[in-house]
């Protein structure tokens, strides 16, 4: 019984969650679907490096020996991944490189509105759209920024903590 409250928690972690967020800025309307799913190992390249430190697709994860990084655990394997992401504008799909949100584990994806950890703001006139979102497995935590634009490439910026 003193367990109950925690597989609870897990139980709803391991559901598969997706969020839409839309708004709209002027005569300008966005809409940004993110939706994770629970980790799956088997779509995964997964190495032991040591007692809590894995590779996943060949990166090891923050802090860890050599490479890029992938976010959102302090060892062990994550919990969930995203498996889209995906951005309109006015209608319009713009380009949402896999390679920008593939890493980005255990997001946080509870859109609670202004005050929310996950964020999102398009510039008055309708050409730049601004994702913000953390993530987490309690410990091994990450905020990251995706910048999108009406006519050249995303870029991403993204750091541990909060």
């Amino acid at each position: 019984i003193e367990f109950a409250k925690d597989a609870l928690w897990v139980t709803l972690l391991m559901e598969p969650m997706r969020v839409d967020i839309v708004g709209k800025v002027g005569k300008h309307s966005y809409r940004v679907r993110l939706r994770a799913a629970p980790f799956n190992p088997k779509k995964h390249r997964i190495k032991k490096l040591n007692e809590v430190e894995y590779a996943i697709d060949g990166e090891p994860e923050v802090g860890g020996p050599e490479g890029k990084n992938w976010w959102g655990c302090d060892g062990g394997l994550p919990y969930q991944e995203l498996v889209e992401f995906t951005v309109r504008v006015n209608g319009k799909s713009w380009v949402v490189p896999r390679a920008l949100w593939s890493d980005c584990y255990n997001p946080s994806l509870a859109y609670t509105g202004k005050d929310s950890p996950l964020k999102v703001k398009l510039a008055p006139d309708g050409k730049h759209l601004q994702v913000q979102m953390s993530g987490s497995d309690g410990a091994g935590s990450y905020t990251v920024l995706w910048n999108f634009y009406a006519n050249r490439r995303p870029t991403r910026s993204i750091g541990s903590g909060g």
